[in-house]
């Protein structure tokens, strides 16, 4: 790894001058300290091999809305919190919409404000750091997402467990047509729960005719263009990529007098507050947040001890709840 003296050499200043830009110095202008960062971060600089007492970790995330009680996420930005308060670290919450990341480097952000590794827990709105991910010298955990870097681990639910899971208690309740709906199918974590979906079909030799899935980009439009084409079509049980739009369908369902679970079985993902006190109650997969959370926090403190772990899976819980009707009785 490069000593401060190759970066000073680079740049034609001094090593104090480089250290003091990479300590933040009051007495180093601005344009100096970016242009010593940059040029830090060319060469294959890791701040976290030389920190001295310094604690600090970032937390990003796509939406305030995520630090609201009820909200899906806080219990999990709440156990990183508890976890790094615990050990000792300072950690600060960024809103990805106040960062210009078009021209802001990723690693340069993170060394400019002495931060000793970054939790990303966004589907979208950093898609200018995406690319960069693949290249960082900075430990880094995403959350439903994946990277092809040793300095990079990603922290989720086990997506195919998951799956399987659902897909087995429909079998094994009478369900052979079952559909499905995904809203944000650009995303990562969406054409993985798709693709398994597909897998665990396969799996109990149950076909997948085009008419039996939905995919969009937009939860609204997803479920005017394809949830009463599925219906028609003969499935009685649909799985929603997650349970905004499986709470959406069911709000359909009212609205058009489609009965829940006589006519047709939902089954959503995430569990998030409102599924329990929705009607009929939703039977879904369970993220538990706070596990996710402290599984965060420990899988950086691994990546900064120079653990290369690539991905830690969670176990999720099948909730069952009224949603599903047992064709079998």
């Amino acid at each position: 790894m490069p000593t401060m003296q190759d970066i000073a050499k680079k740049c034609g200043v001094s090593k104090s001058t480089v250290s003091k830009a990479l300590n933040g110095a009051s007495d180093v202008s601005q344009s100096l300290r970016r242009m010593i960062i940059e040029t830090a971060i060319d060469l294959g600089y890791n701040r976290t091999i030389q920190l001295s007492g310094e604690k600090k970790l970032a937390l990003f995330i796509g939406s305030s809305k995520k630090q609201l009680p009820g909200h899906f996420g806080y219990k999990m930005i709440q156990s990183i919190k508890k976890e790094a308060l615990i050990h000792d670290f300072q950690l600060d919450i960024h809103l990805l919409e106040d960062i210009d990341m078009k021209n802001t480097r990723y690693d340069s952000f993170m060394l400019e404000h002495k931060y000793m590794g970054g939790f990303f827990l966004s589907m979208h709105g950093d898609e200018d750091w995406l690319e960069q991910f693949n290249h960082t010298k900075t430990p880094t955990i995403l959350n439903d997402r994946y990277c092809w870097n040793e300095k990079v681990s990603c922290v989720s639910i086990d997506t195919m467990e998951g799956i399987h899971k659902i897909i087995r208690h429909l079998y094994h309740s009478g369900h052979t047509r079952i559909g499905y709906l995904s809203s944000h199918i650009s995303a990562y974590i969406f054409q993985q729960r798709y693709h398994n979906y597909l897998l665990t079909m396969e799996h109990y030799n149950l076909p997948v005719d085009e008419r039996q899935v939905g995919l969009e980009q937009d939860s609204e439009e997803c479920i005017q263009k394809h949830l009463q084409n599925l219906i028609d079509f003969g499935c009685t049980a649909i799985v929603c990529s997650h349970d905004t739009l499986a709470l959406r369908a069911l709000e359909y369902c009212q609205k058009n007098n489609i009965p829940v679970p006589e006519k047709v079985s939902f089954v959503g993902i995430d569990d998030i507050e409102g599924s329990a006190l929705s009607t009929p109650p939703l039977t879904t997969l369970r993220q538990n947040q706070i596990v996710l959370g402290k599984s965060c926090f420990f899988a950086l403190m691994g990546q900064i001890q120079g653990s290369c772990v690539s991905r830690t899976l969670i176990h999720p819980e099948l909730i069952l709840r009224d949603s599903v009707k047992n064709l079998l009785e």
